[in-house]
């Protein structure tokens, strides 16, 4: 516990030393990215993404895991995103899983446990995608979702491979008569890259 407490007590000379400026994070946040990831000590946001103090909005949960939105009865997740989402204007969320997850083992998963971490964090997405406040920004664009899974032991993130949805209520099914190219349209799928573009003026691209 000494050791944390002597880093806590010297962080302003090693923030003034890699060049942090305090009194602008003193004046507000306007991070580039949410991450939603596990609350597990082995992963290190920041570290993994090379962000520093004021890039990255961060959720931590069990597993990563995200709630299901619920008007009657909504959660400390649930304001999270919706302030990162309204308040923040992020552009880019990303939910991050990870092998050797306590959360996806103890679910009682059978068979292969890092592709069951993969389905896990493609479903996380589809929850999100079904949030109010997410729904019409996925719509206009203004808002993408990425997929990475992280593996513990190698460092390496690689993104689990799937397609942005619409939320259900916004979804239309196409006759069968309509063209294709406005099917498309309807869809409106988007692979999800490992790639997070630039969403502002200097954002640093990261890469899974």
């Amino acid at each position: 516990m000494e050791r944390f407490r002597d880093h806590a007590r010297t962080y302003s000379a090693r923030a003034a030393a890699y060049g942090v400026d305090l009194d602008r994070l003193a004046a507000g946040q306007a991070p580039y990215v949410m991450i939603i990831t596990c609350s597990d000590a082995r992963l290190v946001p920041a570290l993994i993404t090379g962000s520093r103090p004021g890039d990255l909005f961060e959720l931590r949960t069990h597993g990563g895991t995200v709630p299901r939105f619920d008007p009657e009865d909504p959660s400390g997740e649930a304001a999270t995103i919706e302030f990162a989402i309204e308040g923040l204007r992020i552009a880019d969320i990303i939910i991050c899983g990870h092998s050797h997850c306590e959360a996806v083992g103890s679910a009682g998963t059978a068979g292969d446990i890092t592709a069951a971490g993969h389905w896990h964090v493609v479903q996380q997405l589809d929850v999100l995608s079904d949030y109010p406040c997410v729904a019409p920004r996925l719509v206009d664009g203004t808002l993408r979702l990425h997929a990475w899974f992280h593996e513990i032991g190698t460092g390496h993130a690689p993104a689990p491979a799937r397609r942005q949805r619409l939320p259900p209520a916004l979804r239309t099914r196409p006759s069968r008569a309509e063209p294709r190219a406005r099917r498309g349209r309807h869809r409106r799928a988007e692979r999800v890259s490992s790639v997070v573009p630039a969403a502002r003026r200097g954002a640093p691209t990261m890469v899974g």
